[in-house]
């Protein structure tokens, strides 16, 4: 069998809508990680936890994902249309900030 190919990385579709709302919250994306791309915010929560959001480049159907971890146990993913990305950031955002933050 042969092995799938790897689509190109392209968040061209996405990128202006993830600078206009990192620039919002005064966050830097992170756009590479050991010479691949990648979109990517780290940050310090209230309970000095550093937490992770990513966001995975949008497939071939225009859908996107996001994900939130606390690089340990507490993890949350959602897959968007890229529509509704600007929304769904806040959405991941308020989870760390009101979920992930509380012990447990």
């Amino acid at each position: 069998m042969e092995p799938i190919p790897e689509r190109p990385v392209d968040y061209s579709a996405i990128d202006e809508m993830l600078d206009r709302w990192a620039a919002n919250h005064r966050f830097t994306i992170q756009k590479e990680y050991k010479e691949i791309e990648v979109r990517s915010i780290t940050f310090q929560g209230g309970d000095s936890v550093i937490y992770q959001l990513w966001i995975d480049p949008p497939d071939g159907n225009g859908f996107v994902g996001i994900h939130v971890w606390d690089y340990e146990k507490r993890r949350k993913d959602f897959v968007v249309g890229t529509s509704e990305l600007p929304e769904k950031l806040e959405l991941a955002f308020r989870t760390i900030q009101e979920g992930f933050e509380r012990p447990g």
